[in-house]
């Protein structure tokens, strides 16, 4: 079931480390709806509620 939610993407590592807390304001979050990501091969799609792809793709790299 997709769901209304909020998503950050983070752009470098200095992400504040308060965004888990109950009382943090994710307002400037863009809002979405779960599940939130991306699928280059269309596997997934359908389950996919907020596709990310051109936020992250090519962008961000684990390590």
């Amino acid at each position: 079931m997709k769901a209304p939610s909020r998503a950050m993407i983070p752009r470098d590592t200095t992400i504040d480390s308060t965004w888990f807390k109950p009382d943090f304001d994710d307002g400037s979050w863009p809002l979405g709806l779960t599940a939130f990501g991306y699928d280059d091969d269309h596997t997934y799609r359908r389950h996919i509620g907020s596709n990310l792809a051109a936020e992250v793709s090519g962008k961000h790299t684990t390590e």
